[in-house]
Parts: structure tokens; sequence; C-alpha cells
């Protein structure tokens, strides 16, 4: 399957974790970036070629006015092939978040400015103490909340006591080398980031290679489920060190 070529953060088409960010957004908010990263993911979703659509016709965009286009729009914009597919999984989109607003208490609809931690959308406490693994960060180039890339999702299980060993495990924690322990269990989590099934092990570690490039992640030669975290993702982990009590 084809996927956009990475690139810095902030520029269209980052890196494929980072594709979900759009998800902590109201429709309505989205800018071009966030439209490209949504056709991305449905393309990811549904096994289309990502090549052979022309995803880079949403940058111009805004989610704005995706919530105006008919099924026809969508023909225009990605072809009469798949364009039945864009158009539904749109359409699904806007009804999870139509029934999750039917969802807040009359009387209690949230914070009308919630912190810029919670990524523009209202959860209850909850719900965020069973994923703090999943709570957003402030992106540095464009400072606004994006999802946890791979690698920062790896590392917050390897402080924390509840998921380090029994979901993932130090091999030799000098060396940033680590063992995934329950490798399903990490990615069903990890699903729970993009709100998407149908993501396995094989999909996350994928996922994972992608940040080889960069560096953040490095692979342990002739070791099932064994990687290195690499300079920016030991750096993460002392912050996180710091920072717990």
């Amino acid at each position: 399957m084809a996927y956009l070529e990475p690139q810095e953060e902030g520029a269209v088409g980052g890196l494929v974790d980072e594709i979900e960010a759009y998800l902590f957004l109201d429709i309505s908010e989205w800018e071009g970036k966030d439209c490209v990263d949504w056709a991305n993911g449905v393309c990811r979703l549904l096994n289309i070629d990502s090549n052979i659509v022309n995803l880079w016709a949403f940058t111009d965009m805004t989610g704005t006015q995706l919530l105006s286009f008919t099924y026809e729009d969508f023909c225009n914009q990605v072809g009469t092939v798949y364009g039945l597919s864009f158009y539904r999984e749109f359409m699904r989109l806007r009804e999870s978040r139509t029934a999750e607003n039917a969802q807040q208490p009359p009387g209690n609809p949230g914070p009308a400015n919630p912190p810029l931690e919670h990524a523009g959308r209202y959860e209850d406490e909850e719900r965020r103490e069973r994923q703090p693994y999943l709570e957003p960060i402030m992106g540095q180039t464009r400072r606004r909340p994006r999802g946890p890339r791979v690698w920062e999702f790896l590392v917050r299980l390897l402080v924390d006591p509840r998921t380090n060993p029994s979901l993932i495990t130090w091999e030799d924690e000098a060396s940033g080398t680590f063992r995934l322990v329950q490798k399903e269990r990490i990615a069903e989590m990890w699903i729970q980031r993009s709100r998407e099934g149908g993501l396995s092990y094989n999909n996350l570690a994928r996922t994972m290679r992608y940040h080889y490039a960069n560096g953040a992640l490095e692979p342990v030669m002739e070791r099932q489920l064994v990687y290195r975290l690499g300079p920016q993702a030991r750096e993460y982990l002392e912050t996180l060190r710091n920072q717990r009590p």
C-alpha cells in the first residue's frame, strides 16, 4: 500500500502515524492538511492505493467545505470509482460526531473552551484516565494539539508501571532497548488513537518502521519484537521521567 511521503511536521502529508490528528478537531476546524490526512486515512482503512487517488486535491479545502460535499462532489474530487467510498466514510464520521455530541448530558455540554491538552474535544475524566497514553501533544510548528506519534506512545508505555513490564518491557534500559510483550494488546490500544478498526500488529510495526528514517526508533536485528529508542525518543523518555512525581 502506498503512503504520502514523510515530511516535517506541519507539511502536507506528514508521517503516517500523525494522520489521525484531524480526529481531535471538529470538522469545521479542519485546514487543508487535515482534509488531506482524512483522505489518506480513508485510503488506509479501505486499502485504496493512495497513488491513484488525487489526495493533493484536498490541500486547498477546509472542513467547512467538506461538510457541504455531496456524493457527486466526492466523485468529482477523487473520481467515480472511489467517490462513493469517500462519501460513505465522511458521512460515517459526521454521524459519529453527531452521536458523540448528542450523548452530552443536558445542561452539561462540557467546557466552552476546553484546554489545549484536550485537543479541542471534551472528554470525561473517566475516559481520559483509561487512555493516558493517547493524550494529545502540542505541536511545536503549528502550535495546536496533535495525536502522539507511535514512538511517543511506546515511550509512555515504558515509563508507566501499569504497562511495563506487563505489556512492554526493557531488554536493556541503559541502551534504550525494549521488547513488546503483548504485541496485539498494544496494537489494540493504538487503534483507540485513530478510532478506526482493522489495525493489527503488522500495521503497527509498519508504522514504527517509518521512524527508522528519522532516528526516533531503531531496529534490533535478528530479535523479534525488540526495538531500540533513538536519540529523539530517549530525549522524550527523560522528559517524561522528570515529570513523574
